[in-house]
């Protein structure tokens, strides 16, 4: 073998057995990376040995303006440096108690970034930490809504003004500074001062003229430093009797050969319409491939209408469709009246099944089998159910069919290779008569990507999260989550369970559990191959835990569990779960009646929580055929709110592949060569090496005796990163949940590997301020010579390489 500075690759392991068997004295703080602006934080002290809760324990958590500390931009000149924000909390944990949340305010801020400051002692070790934190822009939104969107002169427009704040969503009753109402021209026709709010739903009025300015008008509403504006539209105008649509082919195949376009007429009340139908279809062609074609029928209703390929000339030799648009006008019977359709495109696919990732598992644990879900689907979007697929992992191979909804499931075993091939047997590729390089349907496949996760002591925790929805009851949903397990030499533990949304902890709890070896819950008919049994003294299983989530959790939430090894190792699963977009207020609004006759009496009941503020309007269908959709109190528009205090994976990540495998490297420099490191389960393959942050590079460049003085310095030559690493650990599972984590024990376990670098000399040869990627220097116009580093950023995989 090699000397290992001549090898291309450098392997490193980032892990010492005596790290592992060492704990300081065990404990846990968590806390989210982001906090909301005028809104509450939290943090949780976690001690995890019995010296340690004997002893008890405080911390202090303060936080600091910091001008612009990792932020983008000059910090602002005004704003001074290291200026607390909050009043210093002391979180006291007293002796016999093992863990503790507390709340912290945080006030209303424009800070962007803050530095948070961790300080104390619990057990017998000291705490220190500093880390930034995000503080979200205070979440506040006003509606406005009015009864209608088109208006006559002389009708009285009314419109009612709701106000939201917060990841709770909270009603606002703050007044209203100014609310005024502008023509089209810009002249204030009406305008209120202070308007009182207490109600928090205030309901408005305004008469239009008998013979007002036309065009589109604007309600402004400013409340505090939040502003928003409504339009609506005034001018003469006739109710439509009847509407006409068109209703296109569910989907079409690049080799179908006819295919339906269904047209329909029909009053506002449900009845068909008689009368005369154009419909003109056009196959977005050019030139001398373009095809139009009118067609007209008598229409009674609803109209189904055939059309072909070969009349659209779908496949031309030269040249391929890609869509075809449709519009429809009805004239009806008897008054010669003539409405047109809103055109419809339909689009012709060279694919047959897409995929999608459905599974919630992302990650490939130790000793545990990897469940992959996949969702198959036309491309309507309907599922492509009971469909034969072939499913490979590496040489080998497995028909699976989809079930009733199209999803395919197939079941990996641990130590693996991480990719998966999935093919739909009945949509191969179909290539042209004309041209073997031209397809007119292209292969439904899919290729599944399994990331990587790494414990020394090959232990693991899967959360398997029901599939789907979680319905809404309005209250505490109980749900009973399932974990699977892989342990060694360990027979309980103390189990820890978060749950974060809308940048909160909503639900925490601990509780212990027993490692009792089980059968896995997985399908034997989607193992791609045989399961190894467990190595001796390993335990694999399953337990229950119990959660109790608030309405306040949807319409998603990160549910983070582990738990801490007997030799310091933690272990930890994330998962998201998703629930129906639920509102603490349930309101119900129904009719007596789906259908009545003109003159019957109907009845529409509404209900609410007792108190209720209750705002009802009733308008005309006729009225919204002619409407826009302009109607922004909807349940998905509040919930939009909720988006923005969600916390990304990346917010603040903890996990930095660079500086952490740089300080192991630093830390085993004095031991003779690399240890080694797990093969990366993939197939012999060329493939790119991870991008990382690119490093600096001082090299000394020649140049001409003639260049200009500032030429003759050092270059500047970019580099990616040294020092990376093929896998996660639990330290993953923390940034997905959106959490802090900050402990003594051993949370980032995953072996690292070092590109090594030879060098080369080479000239630099461009002009005029290029770059040159052969030496990666910059020149400004001169003839340069310089040493680089030169990096190899491809070369073959192995499974089985050193």
């Amino acid at each position: 073998m090699s000397p290992p500075a001549a090898r291309n690759v450098l392997l490193l392991a980032c892990l010492t057995a005596t790290l592992l068997t060492q704990a300081l004295g065990g404990y846990v703080i968590t806390t989210p990376r982001k906090w909301a602006s005028n809104g509450l934080a939290q943090v949780c002290v976690y001690l995890t040995d019995s010296e340690s809760v004997a002893t008890g324990g405080s911390i202090t958590v303060s936080v600091n303006k910091d001008s612009n500390e990792g932020g983008f931009g000059p910090p602002p000149v005004e704003a001074p440096k290291n200026t607390s924000l909050i009043a210093p909390k002391v979180i006291t944990l007293d002796q016999g108690m093992s863990e503790l949340c507390d709340k912290i305010s945080v006030p209303e801020s424009n800070d962007w970034q803050v530095n948070m400051k961790v300080e104390g002692k619990l057990g017998n070790v000291d705490v220190s930490y500093n880390k930034q934190v995000t503080i979200g822009k205070e979440l506040h939104r006003i509606f406005v809504q009015t009864d209608k969107f088109l208006y006559k002169p002389g009708q009285k427009v009314q419109f009612r003004i709701l106000s939201i704040t917060g990841p709770f969503l909270k009603i606002s009753d703050i007044k209203y500074d100014k609310i005024w109402i502008e023509s089209p021209s810009g002249s204030r026709l009406a305008q209120w001062l202070n308007q009182d709010n207490s109600d928090r739903l205030i309901h408005m009025e305004f008469q239009l003229a008998d013979e007002p300015e036309e065009g589109t008008y604007k309600i402004h509403v400013k409340q505090g430093p939040n502003k928003v504006s409504k339009t609506f539209k005034v001018e003469e105008f006739v109710l439509p009797r009847y509407e006409v649509t068109i209703k296109p082919p569910k989907y079409i195949l690049g080799t179908d050969k006819k295919f339906n376009f269904t047209v329909c007429a029909k009053y506002t009340h449900g009845n068909p319409v008689k009368g005369n139908l154009s419909l003109t279809l056009d196959n977005s062609g050019w030139g001398s491939y373009k095809v139009v074609t009118t067609k007209t029928y008598q229409i009674n209703g609803c109209k189904d209408i055939e059309t072909t390929s070969e009349e659209m000339k779908v496949n031309f030799k030269e040249y391929y469709v890609y869509n075809i648009n449709a519009a429809a006008t009805v004239a009806e019977e008897g008054t010669g009246v003539e409405l047109k359709a809103d055109s419809v495109t339909a689009n012709i696919d060279r694919t047959a099944i897409s995929f999608k990732n459905q599974g919630k598992e992302k990650y490939m644990k130790p000793a545990l089998p990897f469940t992959g879900k996949v969702k198959a689907e036309f491309p309507n979007g309907s599922p492509a159910a009971n469909e034969p697929m072939r499913v490979c992992l590496g040489e080998t191979c497995k028909n699976i069919n989809t079930d009733a909804e199209g999803l395919l499931t197939f079941v990996v075993p641990p130590e693996s290779q991480n990719t998966v091939q999935v093919k739909a047997v009945n949509y191969p590729r179909i290539k042209s008569d004309e041209s073997n390089w031209r397809s007119v349907m292209y292969e439904s496949s899919h290729t599944y990507y399994r990331n990587l996760v790494y414990s020394p002591s090959n232990s693991s925790l899967i959360i398997r999260p029901p599939l789907g929805t979680l319905s809404c009851t309005g209250g505490t949903s109980d749900i009973t989550l399932p974990i699977m397990f892989a342990t060694s030499n360990q027979t309980k533990a103390n189990l820890h369970i978060q749950v974060v949304s809308r940048g909160q902890i909503q639900f925490m709890k601990s509780e212990e559990v027993e490692f009792v070896a089980g059968n896995l819950p997985i399908e034997e008919e989607s193992l791609l191959a045989a399961l190894k049994p467990p190595s001796p003294g390993a335990i694999e299983g399953l337990f229950n835990i119990n959660l109790q989530l608030p309405p306040t959790v949807s319409p998603k939430a990160k549910i983070i569990v582990w738990y801490e090894r007997d030799d310091g190792e933690i272990v930890a699963d994330t998962q998201e779960v998703e629930m129906q977009k639920c509102l603490t207020n349930n309101v119900g609004l129904s009719w007596s009646a789906l259908q009545m006759q003109p003159g019957e009496r109907a009845t529409l009941t509404l209900s609410a929580e007792p108190n209720s503020i209750c705002s009802l309007g009733v308008v005309d269908k006729s009225v919204e055929l002619l409407s826009s959709d302009n109607d922004d109190l909807t349940v998905d528009r509040v919930f939009e709110m909720i988006e923005s205090a969600m916390i990304s994976e990346y917010d603040n990540s903890q996990s930095d592949d660079w500086k952490y495998c740089e300080k192991q490297l630093k830390k085993h420099e004095s031991t003779n060569g690399p240890i080694p490191v797990p093969a990366r389960p993939i197939p012999e393959m060329m493939v790119e090496e991870p991008f990382a942050p690119p490093v600096l590079e001082e090299v000394d460049a020649l140049v001409p005796d003639d260049a200009d003085e500032a030429i003759r310095q050092k270059r500047s030559v970019w580099r990616p990163s040294s020092y990376y690493s093929d896998y996660s650990d639990a330290l993953k599972m923390f940034d997905i949940s959106g959490l802090y984590i900050l402990s003594d024990l051993t949370v980032e376990t995953r072996p690292c590997k070092q590109r090594a670098s030879r060098k080369r000399s080479g000239s630099c040869r461009c002009g005029g301020g290029r770059f040159d990627p052969a030496c990666g220097c910059e020149c400004s116009g001169h003839h340069v010579s310089v040493n680089v580093v030169w990096k190899s950023t491809m070369r073959p995989y192995s499974q089985n390489r050193t």
